[in-house]
């Protein structure tokens, strides 16, 4: 069922984004240390468009976000339903919903922590799409059922 999609959407973005604060974690901390050890000025170099490049993955996380998007509704062209798994992919579209929620609190978690509270500030977008993620979730939801149950099937052989 492509409403199921939704919750991999949540998932890979949540993984995404917590990868993406330890590695601007990991990278700051390797600066400090090349810092305390007058590193050459092409370490400096490469530590800086590295720097750049991970502060960039805020722009990344929209361009994967809304790419998943639009795939879970494009996969819902493409696969047939029986219309009386409406009622059932509206109690699972709902459950999805709330398991955002807690996704997001665990997205808040990690923003909070001390030793992430410094790169999690470089990436405000997430931030920006996390707090609006069970609303995302909803709306997107929605668009997939009404795509999922809404195909003209005039011409079509039944199969059910």
């Amino acid at each position: 069922m492509t409403v199921l999609d939704l919750i991999v959407v949540v998932i890979v973005v949540l993984t995404f984004s917590i990868c993406t604060f330890f590695g601007l974690t990991i990278l700051t901390a390797f600066r400090n240390t090349m810092d305390t050890m007058n590193a050459s000025t092409q370490t400096q170099t490469i530590l800086n468009t590295t720097d750049t490049t991970l502060k960039n993955f805020d722009y990344a996380f929209v361009f994967l976000f809304f790419g998943l998007i639009v795939a879970v509704i494009i996969g819902a062209f493409t696969i047939k339903v029986h219309p009386a798994l409406f009622f059932v992919s509206i109690f699972v579209l709902t459950f999805i919903v709330i398991l955002s929620g807690q996704f997001y609190n665990i997205f808040y978690e990690f923003t909070i922590a001390s030793e992430l509270q410094t790169a999690a500030s470089n990436f405000t977008l997430m931030e920006n799409i996390w707090e609006n993620m069970p609303l995302i979730i909803m709306v997107t939801g929605i668009v997939v059922i009404i795509v999922l149950y809404a195909k003209i099937r005039g011409g079509e052989e039944s199969v059910y």
